[in-house]
């Protein structure tokens, strides 16, 4: 019986770490499961002890990244820091990776050790590597690891002068603190080495308002719409800069011109179809949301703002029907109260009711506002 109960446990552990049943080698199945086991005990050193026993014997990436995890959990940075680099080292394609090792050689003050692991990043070509190093910057979370952060930026820029990405960095995380200087030097870095990125051109424009004037931020935007015709997110940022510096109609028109262009527009239309309900641009928010209800990805939320448009023009049997035609997604629960809501407004009280009874709220405002 005792033999039977072991050879259970083996197997559910092996089942539910699929790492673990990777592993060829018996010799390294048996300290694992005693790991997890340790785990399920509440022994979390033990665990500790064994995983970063196997990383180092086996070098095996995908043990040194559960070694990781489990030291950051339970150990803390310094812990870390060894199975952190066995596993980036063993795997320089994986852009997690990397990245973990870099934050926790900088969180353990050994940013001068950082440099293979950023040279793994470049090495995977990744064009959107900026947006991970800003989010890596952000985890940092202590002011010197920040200034060594960007120290190692700076080097890397000079290292590496024709990768734009990491200018782009530079400035995204100068755009965060707020140096308009800084970001707007670095995004002209960038953009001579690859004009047509798009969030390049929008910091730059976002330095150029802050650090002059509307005008020339303004000019400077015509200009990439003009270089860059199919770009709507562009298009899109001019039409908001637009409305927040009071030039309603050029918003307007700018708008029109967008929605009857030949763009795809697909990815854009719930937020341009936001900002047109936000300004009482009634008319052009439902031909977006109309175009919104085609997909089925953009269903949901299209029926929910059109419910609300009818609503706002106190046309309650059409908002009513658009709440119902919300089947999913964050305004499941929402919409099929205020539709109960607009029956009971209209003495149908026993629709309403009926509604009521077929919701199932999903979190605890969903469930007040049951209530």
């Amino acid at each position: 019986m005792k033999f039977l109960s072991s050879a259970f446990i083996i197997a559910v552990t092996l089942m539910a770490s699929p790492l673990l049943a990777s592993q060829t080698n018996t010799a390294y199945i048996y300290p694992l499961v005693e790991a997890e086991m340790a785990l399920l005990r509440h022994f979390p050193q033990i665990a500790l002890q064994n995983y970063i026993s196997v990383a180092q014997e086996t070098q095996d990436p995908n043990i040194a990244a559960r070694a990781t995890e489990i030291a950051i959990t339970l150990a803390g940075f310094e812990e870390a820091v060894e199975p952190s680099l066995i596993w980036a080292n063993q795997a320089p394609n994986d852009i997690e990776a990397q990245l973990t090792a870099i934050l926790l050689l900088i969180k353990t003050q050994q940013s001068n050790r950082t440099g293979k692991f950023f040279k793994h990043l470049l090495a995977l070509n990744n064009q959107e590597l900026d947006k991970e190093l800003l989010g890596l910057y952000r985890q940092i979370g202590d002011e010197i690891g920040e200034e060594d952060f960007k120290k190692q930026l700076a080097i890397l820029s000079e290292l590496y002068p024709h990768q734009y990405t990491i200018p782009l960095a530079i400035a995204e995380i100068n755009l965060f603190e707020g140096n308009m200087g800084v970001t707007f030097k670095e995004t002209a870095r960038a953009l001579k080495l690859k004009p047509s990125v798009t969030r390049g051109i929008l910091m730059h424009a976002q330095s150029i308002l802050v650090l002059n004037n509307f005008d020339k931020a303004s000019a400077y935007l015509r200009k990439n719409i003009k270089q860059f015709p199919k770009d709507v997110t562009l298009k899109q940022f001019y039409i908001e800069v637009l409305l927040d510096h009071g030039y309603q109609s050029q918003a307007k028109a700018a708008l029109n011109e967008l929605m009857n262009s030949n763009s795809d527009l697909k990815d854009n239309l719930l937020s341009l179809a936001k900002m047109a309900i936000e300004v009482k641009w009634f008319s052009e928010a439902k031909v977006l949301l109309n175009d919104a209800i085609k997909h089925e990805d953009l269903a949901d939320t299209a029926y929910y703002f059109l419910a609300r448009i009818a609503e706002s023009h106190s046309d309650y049997q059409s908002a009513i029907n658009w709440y119902l035609h919300v089947y999913g997604g964050p305004f499941h629960t929402i919409s099929k109260i205020e539709a109960a809501h607009l029956y009971a407004e209209q003495n149908n009280f026993k629709s309403a009711l009926t509604l009521l009874q077929q919701v199932e709220p999903q979190t605890l405002g969903d469930y007040k506002r049951l209530i």
